[in-house]
């Protein structure tokens, strides 16, 4: 996020900041869904949202 939607930003930063947390989900979704959870594993899994909605606003 501070790579791609700091202070200074521009669109083609944005749209590649979006491709990363969208792939950080889909392996975040993956696995999840073969490992049992532990208390670290949420936060990637919280945190991909509140980057979703930073970038988009």
């Amino acid at each position: 996020m501070w790579n791609y939607v700091g202070i200074v930003r521009s669109g083609k930063r944005l749209m590649q900041a979006k491709t990363r947390i969208e792939n950080m989900q889909d392996r975040t979704k993956e696995y999840c869904r073969d490992f049992l959870l532990t208390r670290d594993l949420p936060e990637p899994r919280n945190i991909a949202p509140a980057a979703e909605l930073i970038i988009a606003w």
